[in-house]
């Protein structure tokens, strides 16, 4: 907070950017009027104003870093321990942020930065020290990161939901520590410790602004810096760190050896299971096959056994076929030979009625020597009936051709 240095011969005011300003008239409050709106904050600029008029009070509206180191906490085991905290506050009373601007000149006018000052390192040190009385020196490092896994022993402070840190004006429930009756609620739900952290920072916080909201303060941020332990305890502590980290490394060398030896042994035994696998699939797979090849020889057997009725069937049925065919070539001949014997009987019968009529002939006159000639011997039978004659074959043609 400034207070400016009046000036009686300037007949206007400016009020710097990132300002609450308050002004007076002679120490009497002036409001600046907008649109029919009054507010105690005057906006920043330039101001036409009287010569008594001036601006009594500029509080700034950025945030501000207030540090306080607490020497001398005790813990639970009355060890003495050093804690730094820093808090981050801003003063309210913007409108654009939807805040009441009468809160910047309650602050100005009943608290101040000295009473603020006095105030917060009173309420910060009581917190400090109630923090540093819940836990135990080998604890104390914890604090750093502004969590625990379990609420104070004073009992004013609350477990905050991870989700309820997302609102800085949040208000946080009373969580009971009664285990029996969360345990007869839900035997299966985890224990508080296990669900949820304890926030110690953000219950400082909260506490505080539920004190400093009133006069125009909100804290926006509390940190631990550093938390500081006498060199004895240091030391003792570092050498326990170093035999627990020793421990530590010894027992996952260990675990990893043990890991190891259950990985090697876990691969062995998946190795001779598929080797097994492999090789009662190979004798299923032998035994598949022989019983494709016995079905394959069974198929082959019948199919030579219809083949060879398929053959001596063949074989029947030419047979058959051959036989039929020499009946009925037999049967072509001998009725070509009927028919042949029958022609020529035709034939002969025809030469025979040629030669009669011929004979009967008068004037058939027979040339040649008529030795042989059927004709001139028919002729010597017509004439002599009681003679037989004896007519060949080559007289036949010779009578033909005469005739």
């Amino acid at each position: 907070m400034i207070n400016p240095r009046s000036s009686m011969f300037r007949p206007y005011i400016r009020v710097p950017e990132g300002m609450y300003a308050l002004v007076q008239n002679q120490g009497r409050e002036l409001n600046h009027t907008k649109d029919g709106m009054k507010s105690p904050v005057w906006p920043a600029g330039f101001h036409w104003a009287g010569p008594w008029t001036q601006v009594s009070h500029l509080v700034t509206k950025q945030f501000i870093v207030f540090e306080t180191p607490v020497k001398g906490c005790k813990t639970s085991d009355n060890v003495t321990v050093n804690i730094d905290m820093c808090l981050f506050f801003r003063i309210m009373g913007d409108a654009s942020m939807g805040e009441d601007p009468e809160l910047v000149r309650r602050f100005v006018y009943e608290l101040g930065p000295n009473g603020l000052e006095v105030q917060l390192r009173a309420a910060q040190d009581e917190a400090v020290r109630a923090l540093a009385r819940s836990v135990q020196h080998t604890e104390v490092y914890k604090l750093r990161n502004g969590t625990m896994q379990h609420n104070f022993n004073t009992g004013r402070l609350s477990v905050l939901k991870p989700e309820e840190l997302d609102s800085e004006t949040a208000v946080t429930e009373v969580k009971s520590l009664d285990k029996t009756s969360e345990a007869a609620t839900n035997p299966d739900d985890p224990s508080p410790r296990q669900k949820t952290s304890y926030y110690v920072t953000e219950d400082i916080k909260k506490n505080l602004n539920a004190q400093f909201n009133t006069y125009g303060v909100q804290i926006t941020s509390v940190a631990i810096t550093n938390v500081r332990l006498p060199s004895t305890f240091q030391e003792q502590m570092q050498s326990r760190t170093t035999y627990l980290s020793t421990i530590k490394e010894q027992n996952m060398k260990q675990m990893n050896d043990m890991q190891l030896l259950s990985y090697k042994e876990e691969i062995d035994t998946t190795k001779l299971a598929r080797k097994m696998m492999l090789m009662e699939e190979e004798q299923t797979g032998k035994a598949r096959c022989a019983e494709i090849q016995k079905e394959i020889d069974m198929v082959d057997t019948d199919t030579r056994v219809i083949q060879d009725q398929i053959a001596q069937e063949m074989r029947v049925q030419c047979n058959k076929i051959a036989a039929e065919a020499t009946l009925a070539i037999e049967q072509i001949h001998a009725e070509t030979k009927r028919i042949s014997s029958e022609i020529a009987f035709r034939l002969e019968m025809q030469r025979l009625d040629v030669l009669a009529s011929l004979s009967q002939n008068p004037k058939t006159v027979v040339t040649g020597n008529g030795s042989n000639s059927l004709l001139a011997e028919m002729m010597v039978a017509s004439q002599h009936s009681k003679v037989t004659l004896n007519v060949g074959e080559g007289s036949l043609k010779g009578l033909i051709q005469a005739s």
